[in-house]
């Protein structure tokens, strides 16, 4: 064969191999970029859920062993005045790598923040929107969860770290993701202030457990008349804490002289693991809260502040001149002002 048509072959084969590569790999980058826009189409739905870094709560659940979780079910969101249908508080222990879930009744009547009186938890987000000027099912949203933690603070003495509301149709997937049984992540809350890092490492060390580490329970009317029960329940989780391994004695002054403030506070700080030492009057009255500390970056400080919603903290060489005796004698010393009716 002459050599100029070998020469011509070989240069027909190379221009077909070359436009096969070429093709191909445009087809490789359309496909990859169709997956990358569809999938980022799909994280940023899912991530649209979520509260942003930015407005969640100061309060991170990086540092924290063990939180709650409010999760709240309304049997139709698109109502101005929406029914709760169900409800529970979930116990999130890292440490011991289990998830405590106690259902709450919609049912039971109790003492709501305000001028409102007793009603029953499920009109909460009814009672909410009674408190705008105008409808707003997002504020609605907002107003009612707010009293809704504050309703559920009361029962378990415990604050509530992160809630999720959704409706009937989203039920079944966050209640399976709740208790370990959930195929996929789940999204389409109506509100959460979560962040979507937050729920994305809740969803995995939840995927990571065994199904016996998902414990269920009822909040019964045994726990409404005797909170020493739910209270030895939540110190039994909160003994190995980060809180409770500092030691740090804790003083709490009731600077409000409000009925049972003290008392109430003092139950919360042994919830979260803390040891109280002291409960009292303060010398006079407050109105603001303090916090005394003499370490502000201790997680007791950290947990007090954000559980009373305290954001006056100083040291104790700083508080000599409050002159309240408790603070020559505690590490921390909480002091209630008239700001406190807020979370009562």
């Amino acid at each position: 064969m002459p050599a100029k048509s070998v020469r011509r072959k070989s240069r027909r084969k190379n221009k077909t191999y070359k436009a096969l590569i070429a093709t191909s790999t445009a087809a490789s980058l359309f496909i990859l970029s169709v997956l990358f826009i569809g999938g980022l189409g799909f994280y940023k739905s899912i991530k649209s859920d979520f509260a942003s870094a930015s407005s969640a709560d100061a309060f991170t659940l990086q540092d924290q062993d063990i939180y709650s979780v409010l999760f709240v079910v309304l049997q139709d969101t698109s109502q101005q005045k929406p029914v709760v249908s169900k409800l529970s508080l979930t116990f999130v222990d890292k440490n011991n790598k289990k998830f405590v879930k106690y259902n709450v009744s919609p049912d039971f009547s109790m003492e709501m923040p305000g001028r409102f009186g007793d009603e029953a938890l499920s009109k909460v987000f009814s009672l909410a929107s009674l408190e705008l000027d105008e409808d707003d099912s997002t504020q609605t949203l907002e107003t009612g969860v707010n009293i809704l933690s504050n309703c559920l603070n009361k029962l378990f003495g415990y604050r509530i770290d992160r809630y999720v509301i959704s409706d009937v149709a989203n039920e079944s997937q966050l209640t399976d993701f709740l208790e370990g049984r959930g195929l996929g992540f789940p999204h389409g809350f109506n509100k959460t202030n979560f962040t979507f890092s937050e729920f994305y490492k809740l969803y995995t060390f939840s995927k990571s457990l065994p199904e016996d580490r998902f414990i269920t329970k009822d909040f019964s009317l045994d726990y409404l008349h005797n909170t020493d029960l739910i209270d030895e329940e939540i110190r039994d989780l909160t003994f190995d804490s980060k809180v409770a391994a500092e030691k740090k004695s804790v003083s709490v002054l009731n600077g409000a002289f409000l009925p049972g403030l003290g008392a109430f506070a003092s139950r919360e700080v042994q919830n979260m693991g803390g040891l109280v030492v002291s409960v009292n009057n303060a010398s006079r009255e407050y109105q603001t809260s303090i916090l005394i500390v003499d370490d502000p970056e201790s997680q007791t400080a950290i947990n007090i502040a954000k559980t009373f919603n305290i954001s006056k903290v100083i040291r104790k060489e700083d508080a000599m001149e409050l002159g309240e005796d408790e603070v020559n004698r505690s590490d921390v010393v909480v002091i209630l002002g008239l700001d406190s009716k807020e979370w009562l």
